[in-house]
């Protein structure tokens, strides 16, 4: 689960939405009680679906998160994904995963630097062996 400077809390569900292959969900408290307001409903296909991981938010509070499956056709290894929460949420997929011999299936999480400028993550299939790879992202 991600924060942002306002109390708000982001997370994703790995099933629900309109698709039920999953959401990007906001948590907002105001007088002690707690709302849920769906940013995102994934599509499945090229769009990704099956988010299983945290998100990680950059300086700008932009969210990244990762699909388990979904994205190329090729083999439906999994995607990387932006959301801009502020005003109208705004949802692209910055990264489709490949598969062998490149990395897929990122049922981990995105960690950044301190600074929110680079991404980090691993994959389950890919690298030497198809034992995983470790892969970096600088957001656009």
């Amino acid at each position: 689960m991600a924060g942002d400077g306002h109390g708000n809390l982001y997370g994703t569900t790995y099933y629900a939405g309109a698709n039920d292959v999953g959401t990007i969900y906001r948590l907002s408290r105001a007088g002690g009680v707690w709302t849920e307001t769906w940013l995102y409903s994934f599509k499945g296909g090229p769009d990704g679906d099956g988010p299983i991981s945290s998100l990680a938010a950059d300086a700008s509070g932009n969210l990244y998160g990762t699909t388990s499956d979904g994205g190329s056709p090729r083999c439906s290894c999994g995607t990387i994904f932006k959301v801009v929460p502020a005003g109208t949420p705004a949802y692209s997929v910055l990264h489709r995963f490949p598969g062998q011999p490149g990395p897929g299936f990122a049922y981990n999480g995105l960690v950044s630097n301190s600074a929110g400028t680079v991404l980090y993550g691993a994959t389950v299939h890919g690298g030497a062996g198809n034992e995983g790879a470790i892969y970096q992202l600088t957001p656009p």
